[in-house]
């Protein structure tokens, strides 16, 4: 497990974890989780994808710029860290799902 960074458009550096060859898989946190709590899938993974478990603006050892937290500045910036790193294939990077409860509360069948 290596570790590197990029800078987006805008000057922020975002910092990564990444392990083995392969396509790539994008790890994306949790709002207020890091990187590191991928550790087990990029050991895990490794062996079958590029996995890069990425840092997010304001998290991690990423920036914390006073700006740039919509999501529609976010999903851009995941997506082309992976598009320009060098080592990095030219191919679309998988992004793996979590599913949990809504914030408000609600019951999934409810």
């Amino acid at each position: 497990m290596t570790g590197g960074e990029v800078t987006t458009n805008d000057g922020v550096t975002l910092r990564y974890l990444e392990a083995g060859s392969g396509s790539p898989l994008l790890m994306i946190p949790g709002w207020s989780q890091t990187a590191a709590q991928f550790k087990h899938q990029l050991e895990g993974l490794g062996d079958r994808y590029h996995v890069i478990a990425l840092d997010m603006r304001g998290h991690g050892d990423s920036d914390k710029p006073s700006h740039g937290y919509r999501i529609s500045r976010s999903s851009p910036t995941s997506s082309a860290s992976v598009r320009e790193r060098p080592t990095s294939p030219r191919s679309r990077p998988s992004y793996p799902g979590l599913a949990t409860r809504g914030q408000d509360g609600r019951r999934p069948d409810a």
